[in-house]
């Protein structure tokens, strides 16, 4: 592999960089790469994939000079770092360097939870909880239940430094902490020494806690009751309203998807026949039009098209992915249209899964390849899973498409995904079962 080869298989975490580490003389030439990935958090969507912290350290163990990757990674952590996962890769690194046994990482991650600590109690670090939260973590993993009492002890001084303040603490839930521990301590053990405390500090802890903990057993068969429970859809008036009225995107995203779910024809229809007589109002409409990511549009597609060709920006969107979906002539048409004219192409790419014949595998290839694949562009994913969902509707589609998802996504979770299809298809090759051995999502070595 040259260098160019290396950070890009690195970067989506391939197994075969690993590989490269074991079998080639001169390492020296990824020597800066490898710690770019170290300071850095390549994973595409941590909060599905975890980190890559696992898959760096056995990077950069192959250079049998720990202390030049280890100090780098503790002077980046030390820093301010303003990208919560990104401290969570850091923080990962310095627990697995400290569990196999170095005593500098361990200091490291001490210093910093201290810093991090006073900084709490002074009121001048509240953006900072989610981070001490998942250092808090990473040191119980470590150490145990010792660890555990300090950070509780320590989280009652500070709320009791705030009562005799008279301020108002920060009740930042630790729910995430405490699920954790359990893995790492005697739940018992927890209860007994959080529950039966007297003092105050601690009590508003334990309080805070009480939705997560306390009555987990009721939330739990709450949760089951509220399942079985047929969910209330909003009426067309009501969603319309909302959208009207409400500027927080994730909540009425969360009714424009239950209304998708739930809804019944006639009240999509409903919906549809208000959306195309709104031409005074765009930003509504395209909204509104959300629905139909999800739920085929019962009116006629050149609506949709024409829509797709308004220079607002949201209308456009949402109307090229309620087109996506869409199994019509006219919708293959203008796919063809938008390919000739080269624009929209990754819209236009949907567009044809959903009206595929096999004639189509030479152009699906051909705009499959022209994805432009970046950490800050998503459109380039959508299309990617999109793209898996055809695969596997289509046992006559082209393997090669199967190939160039594995090889191309930055996101490990989707590329599990792509290893199983790989299995099902009987494609994964002996190089690519080598691979996946040493893959960074654990999931997918499990797998092989």
């Amino acid at each position: 592999m040259n260098r160019k080869e290396f950070e890009y298989s690195m970067k989506r975490g391939l197994g075969r960089c690993i590989l490269e580490l074991k079998q080639n003389d001169n390492i020296e030439k990824f020597r800066d790469i490898v710690l770019k990935g170290c300071l850095n958090n390549y994973s595409y969507d941590t909060q599905c994939e975890g980190t890559r912290s696992e898959y760096m350290y056995v990077l950069q163990s192959y250079y049998d000079d720990e202390e030049y990757f280890e100090d780098k990674i503790i002077k980046k952590f030390w820093g301010r770092i303003s990208n919560e996962w990104l401290f969570d890769h850091l923080a990962n690194l310095l627990y697995i360097f400290a569990d196999e046994g170095s005593k500098k990482s361990y200091r490291a991650m001490i210093y910093k939870y201290n810093y991090m600590y006073v900084r709490l109690r002074k009121n001048t670090g509240k953006d900072t909880w989610k981070q001490f939260e998942w250092l808090c973590i990473w040191l119980v993993t470590l150490k145990g239940f010792d660890w555990f009492k300090k950070i509780v002890l320590d989280l009652a001084d500070y709320y009791e430094r705030q009562a005799k303040r008279q301020a108002e603490p920060v009740l930042y839930s630790f729910d995430w902490f405490w699920s954790a521990c359990e893995e790492h301590c005697d739940e018992k053990e927890m209860v007994k020494f959080v529950a039966n405390s007297s003092r105050e500090g601690i009590r508003i802890f334990w309080d805070s806690l009480s939705d997560f903990v306390h009555e987990r057993e009721v939330q739990t068969e709450k949760w089951q009751s509220d399942k079985k429970k047929k969910p209330e859809v909003p009426t067309t008036e009501q969603l319309i309203e909302e959208c009207m009225m409400e500027n927080d995107t994730v909540k009425y995203r969360r009714r424009i998807l239950r209304f998708a779910n739930c809804a019944t024809d006639k009240q999509v229809m409903e919906l549809a026949e208000i959306i195309i007589h709104l031409q005074d109002n765009k930003e509504l409409q395209g909204k509104l039009l959300e629905v139909f990511r999800n739920r085929m549009f019962p009116l006629d597609a050149e609506y949709l098209m024409g829509y797709a060709e308004d220079e607002h920006m949201v209308l456009s969107k949402r109307s090229l992915e309620a087109l996506s979906i869409l199994k019509d002539v006219k919708v293959k048409k203008y796919a063809n249209l938008l390919i000739q004219e080269k624009r929209n192409l990754s819209y236009a790419l949907v567009m044809i899964f959903s009206n595929y014949t096999k004639e189509d595998d030479v152009i699906i290839l051909k705009l499959l390849k022209q994805q432009k694949i970046s950490y800050n562009n998503g459109l380039w994913h959508w299309v990617f899973q999109r793209t898996l969902d055809w695969l596997e509707k289509n046992q006559d589609a082209p393997d090669a498409a199967v190939y160039y998802l594995y090889e191309n996504t930055l996101c490990s979770w989707c590329r599990e995904s792509v290893v199983e299809l790989m299995i099902n298809r009987g494609l994964i090759t002996e190089d690519i079962r080598r691979e996946c051995k040493y893959d960074s999502n654990s999931d997918i070595r499990d797998i092989v």
